[in-house]
């Protein structure tokens, strides 16, 4: 059932999650359990009445209030237990008033288990960048402040190594030629990444999903996703607006040249296809032609060949006929 794939995935993002920030050291958010719970889903998910939803006007706004309402107040109880499994909502449940948890197994729907996972990663990442950063930055035992001594440094004109942003395109950069760069520390955060992200959510997917395999690049050679500088293209927007529109024209344009290319060899293909059909009715009218000369060559042959014992016997009979005939009536020589 729907619910119960939610429910399962829900379930081992949590515990991804919570093995994530047991590496951190940090302490693990406890997941509540339903009251009760059976091996089979008995959810109803009946929104709790509230006493003003009797009042058409309040009943109207609470509705604008909490879009997922309509699909609570539907008739359809596996769309309400998958809403719940999936996105977070505020609605109050007849099974929350008897101590009943909202999501199949407890614990947070999928929308805030996902939310807690990309943010404990996301505060992870940034310490550990940080820190790697600080190490070229300054090359010190004093990493303290790292982001406001840059700022000081920049306004007071002595701006010096790789700013954070230059950091941050650089592990990019690593994470495109095998996770490998000459600065130690560049390559160190690019490492991370791949363990902590790209590996271990394959690694996921590959065992939540069959039919999913890890993509396999050549030596030297790895994936990362591409992400664009936003601030850089909203203080540049003409220009992009342009760039892109002249791809897409050209694209277009190269799409329409190979269309054509395509018509010309469609309607070449047809040609041929129409003298090869002419030319395989001549071979055929040939073909019969030459069946029916074979037919009667064979009757020739078989008359000639009947003409030939008539004659045989004919000559056959006028020599007997010749030897038994009296002295008197052969002919004198």
């Amino acid at each position: 059932m729907l619910e119960t794939a939610f429910a399962r995935e829900r379930d081992n993002l949590g515990e991804h999650l919570a093995g994530n920030l047991r590496q951190t050291e940090a302490p693990a958010a406890p997941m509540a359990a339903p009251a009760g719970a059976a091996a089979t889903d008995t959810r109803k998910l009946n929104v709790a009445t509230y006493g003003l939803d009797k009042v058409p006007v309040v009943r109207d706004a609470v509705k604008k209030l909490f879009p997922d309402l309509r699909v609570y107040q539907s008739q359809g109880t596996s769309a309400r237990r998958a809403m719940a499994d999936l996105a977070e909502t505020a609605l109050l449940f007849d099974e929350n008033l008897a101590g009943k948890t909202t999501t199949m197994q407890g614990g947070p729907a999928l929308s805030r288990a996902s939310t807690m996972f990309v943010d404990g990663l996301r505060v992870k990442w940034n310490d550990e960048l940080t820190r790697l950063w600080s190490e070229v930055k300054y090359g010190n035992a004093d990493q303290s402040f790292p982001h406001l001594r840059e700022i000081v440094g920049n306004l007071s004109g002595s701006p010096k190594g790789l700013t954070f942003d230059q950091f941050k395109r650089e592990v990019f950069d690593a994470l495109n030629k095998g996770d490998r760069h000459e600065i130690p520390q560049v390559q160190a955060a690019a490492q991370f990444i791949r363990k902590n992200l790209f590996d271990a959510m394959s690694a996921r997917a590959e065992k939540a999903i069959p039919e999913f395999k890890m993509w396999q690049g050549t030596d030297g050679e790895s994936y990362a996703p591409h992400m664009p500088d936003k601030d850089k293209i909203n203080a540049n927007r003409p220009e992009v607006v342009e760039d892109i529109t002249r791809y897409y024209v050209a694209d277009q344009e190269q799409k329409r040249a190979i269309q054509q290319r395509l018509e010309f060899h469609h309607a070449q293909l047809q040609s041929w296809n129409k003298q090869i059909a002419k030319l395989e009715a001549r071979l055929l009218e040939r073909a019969t032609a030459e069946a029916e000369l074979d037919i009667r060559r064979a009757e020739r042959s078989g008359e000639a060949a009947r003409t030939e014992r008539r004659a045989e016997t004919l000559e056959e009979r006028t020599a007997r006929i010749a030897s038994e005939a009296p002295t008197s009536m052969k002919p004198s020589s």
